[in-house]
């Protein structure tokens, strides 16, 4: 009687402990659950939702994504990777020379002075959808795709439901 509680109560722990292990390397190595502060990506996220990340697999134009910057936790698109020129100033925003597709056009201005360069290999730029919040890569430089903590793929509304 006493080796069956025994068993029961072994078996228990192990798959418990199995369970826990998987969901500490999937929450680390996997996907990421970040909690959204600010409305820099605003309307399409907003402040106090719940986003979940997903790190694996390639970065592509247009994918919403969340790093780390200056101890911050950020969310922005990804508007040109390595290799793409990118030009701003007061009136214009050109990507390779021409003015990027948006589902929504969102008036983007450079700031005080101009900025253009060539994004370098390793790396993107990154806007906020809420242009006149210019916490991206106006102000912080391109990001290192090896910084990046996943790309958004789904959204939990916490506020304004």
């Amino acid at each position: 009687m006493k080796n069956k509680k025994t068993h029961f109560w072994r078996r228990f722990f192990l798959k418990y402990a199995v369970i826990i292990a998987t969901a500490v390397i999937l929450l680390t190595f996997v996907t990421g659950i970040y909690p959204v502060r600010g409305n820099q990506m605003f309307p399409m996220v907003r402040d106090g939702d719940l986003a979940i990340t997903v790190k694996l697999g390639p970065y592509n134009v247009g994918d919403v994504i969340s790093y780390k910057a200056d101890g911050e936790r950020y969310f922005s698109r990804i508007v040109a990777l390595e290799g793409s020129t990118v030009y701003i100033d007061q009136t214009t925003f050109l990507i390779n020379g021409s003015t990027p597709y948006e589902d929504i056009f969102y008036d983007t201005t450079a700031g005080d002075q101009a900025i253009e360069l060539t994004v370098p290999d390793g790396y993107a730029f990154v806007l906020n959808d809420y242009r006149n919040d210019t916490g991206d890569s106006r102000t912080i430089g391109c990001i290192r795709l090896d910084d990046l903590d996943g790309r958004i793929e789904f959204l939990f509304r916490r506020r304004g439901i």
